[in-house]
Parts: structure tokens; C-alpha cells; sequence
């Protein structure tokens, strides 16, 4: 503090000095160039002066350097020989004298550079006892501050690429972040998504499962929520619609009691799903309902999609396809938005069956064609398997039975390997009809048993009476009439019961139809 005292000292002195040389030397004011050099010239000798007593009182930067290298040799020496014996025999390179004690430089360095506080300390703990405790502390808060730094983004990139349709992308994302934290809940859970996006079922039921374990160890009853809802989506893509239903309510009982809007709505829609299947039209619609009403309460809009298109598929099968088709378009849009292309996909695949349904075949193959554009991004989903079986339906309509069986075959692959068994029992229908169209009775028979008993195992009702009618089709033209009246008014009775009018009717004309 002396020294820099002095210094300012000296600087001032030198300074009244120029002044006092200016005034003598200079009278003249107008001597600009003479003033000029003289000035340049006291500022120079300033300047020396300055430098001269500067590098007197402080060391060279040469010399801090070399001190603190000093300090941080003297510390790895010390520290290196009061390591732990490794275990056993390693001949690891890094077991090498000089490599670890580079390494070891590197890492006080680093300390150093993180926290400048602990520095010397860490420096003179280590010079004096060799004790690497506070280096290792600084060197692994550093590490997972930048590590859970790192599952954020990576969480980011995940569900951004995830709604993008951007599977691969995601799926690396989820990746990264298991890496660094195998039990993390939300890359278990995007690991599940992703999985069943792509029919992997058992994978993705392993996912949740796990993500059910490791939130009730921890207390997290939104994770809970979130676990039991995936868990009976899978349960319901399997057709096991008792085990489905069982989970959303659980899920929608636990969402309630902390006040879990989101699962609360996601439930309403999912039960619905299950009741939509089942054919409790009404009970469908009324959860539909309920889970919009309070998605555009919260103005979450990916699950406002869903609600409109759930409800598309209610007026689908009440035979309302004008206001069905109104309510895939409303979807429709807004998965758009926000660019969520499994979304979009179904979207198309009930759009395609709206047209199919009106006859207009040229429309509904290019609602489906656009959907198997997609399938590089989303995989060979159940929407992929929907979009072969809907384009099979067209072509059949079309007379062109040998592609609207390989389509069906295609269809029934991905079901039957991804255990979507209630695709599996559509496709297995639908074969029937080609076989039936051909004159293959026993064939198309075959078929549409194997479709008609995955039916009844998963409690399908609509699917059940499609068997029905058309088993009772097939016994008509062989001439087993009183057969053919027992399916027939079975089919008509669940189709009764489920509340699809337009399919009533049908069924009632041909009964009317038979002889004898």
C-alpha cells in the first residue's frame, strides 16, 4: 500500500513539473508544434518513470505464473503421494506416475477456475497433507450442475422433436439423458411414448412400470398419474379393456386428489376411449365432453385435439359423418399447429374413413397415402397399420381384391406382431370379406372366426356384431337359413344396444330378406 502511495506521488510530482517546464520553456502560445513535442516528451519520461517504479514493486507476470504453477506442482506432489493404493493390479495407462499427476494438475486448475474463492485453500490443503476432500467436492458440484444442465436440454430437445414427429431425434435425446441419470422419471416415461408410438408394447409397458416403481419409492403422486395412464393405454391398444379401465381410474382418482388438471382431462378422454369401443356411446361422449370442457379451461390444446377427434369417432358411429368429419377438421388443425404429426396422422386415417364411408374413394385414398407419408417419421404405428387396412377397404370397393389383400396382410403384420389385438381381429374381418367376395366360403368363414373370438375375449362389441352379421352373411348363401337368422339377430341386438341406427337398419332389411 506504501509503494502504491508513492508511486502517485511520484506521477503528481512529475506532472507539476511539465506544467512548470510548459509555462517557462513555451510563452508563446502560438508555438503549437514546439509545445506539442515538448509535451510528448515529458510524457515519455512519465511514462519511464512509472514503468521503472511499476517493475520495482511488482513481479513480472512471467513470475506469478511461475509461482502458481509451483504451488499446484508442490500440491500434486503431495497429494500423489498420499493417494489410496488402487484395488488390485491395474496396468491402465492412467495408473502411470507422470499421466495421473498431469491429470491431476488439470483438475486443480480446473477447481481453481470454478471457484476462486476455495482456490487457495484447496492449494494449501493439498501442500500441507496431500488431502484432495475440497478438490474433489468442487470438481463434482461442478460436474452435476453441468449434468443436470445437460438433461434439461436434453428434455428440451426431447418433446419438442417428440410433438415434431421427429422420432430418431428424440429418441437420442432420451437417450442422453438415462445415460447421465438411469432413473430419471421423464426419460423413462419419453422412452415409454416413443416405444409405443411404434406398437413396442412390451417395451413400453417395461417403461412405465418402472416409472410407477421409482415414483411411489419417491412420494411423486403426478408421476404416479402419469404411470397408471400410459399403463392403460397399453392395456387398451391390447384390447384388454377391464385392465385399461382399471388403471384410468386410478389414475383419474389420484389426479383429482392433488389437483392434476392435466390427468384429470387426459382420464376423462382415455376412459371415453374405452367406453367408445365398448359401445357405450352416451358414457363415451359425456367423458369426451368433460375432458374438453376443461382442456380449453386450461387452453391446453394438444388435449382439446384429442377431445374433438374422440368425439369425430362417436358421431362416426352413431352414423353422423358430416359432423364427424367437422369434428376430425377442428383436430385436425390444431395438430397441425403444433406440428404433431402422430396426431395429424390420425387425423387423416378418420378423415379417409369419413369419405370412404360416402363412397368418395379418390379422397379417402389420399387422406391414407398422406398418412404412410408420415410413417418414416412415426414408425410402423398403429396409425400405419389403420392407414393399410383403410386403403385395403378402398381397393376392395374398388373390385381390386388382390391388393386390397395385400394391404389387409400388411395391416394384420404390424397388428399381430405389435399385439394389437383388436387390429388383429378387424384385419382378420376384413380378409374374410375379400375371401368371401372370391366364393371362398370356408375361407372367409375361418376368418371372420378368428375375428369374431379375439372380439368377444376383448369384450368389442360393435367388432362382435360386424362378425356376427357377416357369419350370418355367409351361412344365407349356403342356404342355412335358420343359422344365418340366429347371427343375424345376434349382430342386431349389439348393434341395438350400442346405439349405431344406421347398422340397425341394415341388419333389419336382410333379416327381412331371408326365406324360410
Amino acid at each position: 500500500m506504501k509503494l502504491i502511495t508513492l508511486l502517485i506521488s511520484i506521477v503528481f510530482l512529475a506532472i507539476i513539473a511539465a506544467l512548470e517546464i510548459w509555462k517557462h520553456l513555451v510563452p508563446d502560445q502560438s508555438k503549437l508544434a514546439t509545445k506539442i513535442e515538448i509535451t510528448l516528451v515529458i510524457l515519455v519520461f512519465i511514462g519511464g518513470t512509472v514503468g521503472l517504479i511499476w517493475k520495482a514493486i511488482s513481479p513480472s507476470v512471467g513470475e506469478q505464473i511461475s509461482e502458481a504453477e509451483e504451488n499446484i506442482r508442490e500440491a500434486v506432489d503431495r497429494a500423489f503421494e498420499k493417494r489410496a493404493e488402487p484395488v488390485g493390479k491395474l496396468t491402465d495407462a492412467y495408473e502411470e506416475k507422470g499421466k495421473l499427476k498431469e491429470q491431476l494438475a488439470k483438475a486443480v486448475e480446473r477447481a481453481m477456475e470454478l471457484d476462486v474463492a476455495e482456490a487457495k485453500g484447496i492449494i494449501e490443503e493439498l501442500r500441507k497433507s496431500g488431502n484432495v476432500s475440497r478438490l474433489l467436492e468442487v470438481l463434482v458440484k461442478d460436474r452435476d450442475v453441468h449434468r443436470d444442465e445437460l438433461i434439461e436440454r436434453n428434455k428440451e430437445i426431447a418433446v419438442v422433436a417428440y410433438l415434431k414427429g421427429d422420432i430418431e431425434k428424440s429418441k437420442e435425446a432420451v437417450e442422453e439423458i438415462l445415460k447421465l441419470k438411469p432413473d430419471d422419471l421423464y426419460g423413462l416415461n419419453q422412452k415409454g411414448l416413443i416405444h409405443k408410438l411404434r406398437g413396442q408394447l412390451d417395451e413400453a409397458e417395461d417403461c412405465y412400470k418402472r416409472v410407477l416403481e421409482l415414483s411411489v419409492q419417491e412420494n411423486n403422486d403426478q408421476a404416479q398419474a402419469v404411470a397408471l395412464g400410459n399403463l392403460g393405454i397399453i392395456y387398451q391398444m391390447r384390447g384388454n379393456l377391464d385392465k385399461a379401465e382399471e388403471m384410468h381410474k386410478k389414475s383419474l382418482e389420484i389426479s383429482e386428489k392433488i389437483g392434476f388438471l392435466e390427468g384429470v382431462t387426459s382420464n376423462y378422454g382415455n376412459l371415453g376411449v374405452i367406453y367408445e369401443i365398448r359401445g357405450d356411446l352416451d358414457k363415451a361422449e359425456e367423458m369426451f365432453r368433460e375432458g374438453l370442457k376443461m382442456d380449453e379451461k386450461l387452453g391446453r390444446l394438444e388435449g382439446m385435439a384429442a377431445s374433438y377427434g374422440n368425439l369425430g369417432l362417436v358421431y362416426k358411429d352413431r352414423g353422423d359423418f358430416d359432423k364427424a368429419e367437422e369434428m376430425y377438421k377442428k383436430s385436425l388443425v390444431i395438430h397441425k399447429k403444433l406440428e404433431h404429426q402422430e396426431g395429424i396422422a390420425g387425423n387423416y386415417v378418420n378423415l379417409g374413413i369419413v369419405y370412404k364411408t360416402r363412397g368418395d374413394l379418390d379422397k379417402a385414398e389420399e387422406m391414407y397415402n398422406k398418412v404412410l407419408d408420415i410413417e418414416e417419421k412415426i414408425g410402423r404405428s398403429r396409425i400405419i397399420a389403420n392407414a393399410y387396412a383403410n386403403l385395403g377397404i378402398v381397393y376392395k370397393k374398388r373390385g381390386e381384391l388382390d391388393k386390397a389383400e395385400e394391404m389387409f396382410l400388411k395391416s394384420l403384420e404390424i397388428s399381430e406382431a405389435q399385439g394389437m389385438m383388436q387390429l388383429t381381429a378387424n384385419q382378420y374381418g376384413n380378409l374374410g370379406l375379400i375371401y368371401n367376395t372370391r366364393g371362398d366360403l370356408d375361407k372367409a368363414e375361418e376368418m371372420h372366426k378368428k375375428s369374431l373370438e379375439i372380439a368377444e375375449k376383448l369384450g368389442i362389441q360393435e367388432n362382435m356384431a360386424n362378425q356376427y352379421a357377416n357369419l350370418g352373411g355367409i351361412y344365407k348363401q349356403r342356404g342355412e337359413i335358420k343359422k344365418a337368422r340366429e347371427y343375424l339377430e345376434k349382430a342386431l341386438e349389439l348393434f341395438k344396444k350400442i346405439g349405431m341406427s344406421h347398422m340397425v337398419e341394415k341388419v333389419e332389411g336382410w333379416i327381412g330378406n331371408l326365406k324360410g
